[in-house]
């Protein structure tokens, strides 16, 4: 997995590869940098080319250490990215916001505001949008 100019986005072939066990080869690029060595072979951002070519040739000629890496990967994404784990997760922050008064208080203003019927001209929308806004931006509980 060999990426040049990320913009922090994670890489779903990676996991996909440590998920499944399939040793991996990575350079340090985005959030690729931050696996642990454990997990993968690391290359550096800007590697040359020999690097790569030893880094191929090391996982080529050394089956006990391709067996480490997928062993390890695998452990790692079911420590770090269990499926049923990250839904607990996504669970427990949907209901940590939604028990908020201040989110709750917004929620039912957007409902109130809904249910007026006519949402007058553009101009009136743009300016209960700004000053929403506004007070949102103002709140430190929300900054």
């Amino acid at each position: 997995q060999l990426r040049t100019q990320s913009r922090g986005e994670t890489s779903r072939a990676v996991l996909d590869c440590l998920a499944y066990g399939v040793p991996l080869l990575a350079n340090a690029n985005g959030t690729a940098a931050e696996y642990p060595p454990t997990v993968l072979v690391q290359l550096a951002d800007d590697f040359a080319d020999e690097e790569l070519v030893a880094a191929l040739e090391r996982l080529r000629n050394e089956p006990q250490l391709r067996q480490q890496f997928s062993a390890a990967g695998r452990a790692w994404v079911g420590q770090y990215h269990d499926p049923t784990e990250i839904a607990h997760q996504y669970h427990d922050a949907i209901e940590h916001f939604a028990a908020d008064p201040k989110r709750k208080d917004y929620w039912q203003l957007v409902g109130d505001i809904g249910a007026l019927g006519d949402p007058g001209s553009q101009d009136d929308l743009v300016e209960t949008a700004v000053a929403i806004a506004r007070t949102i931006r103002d709140d430190p509980v929300r900054r």
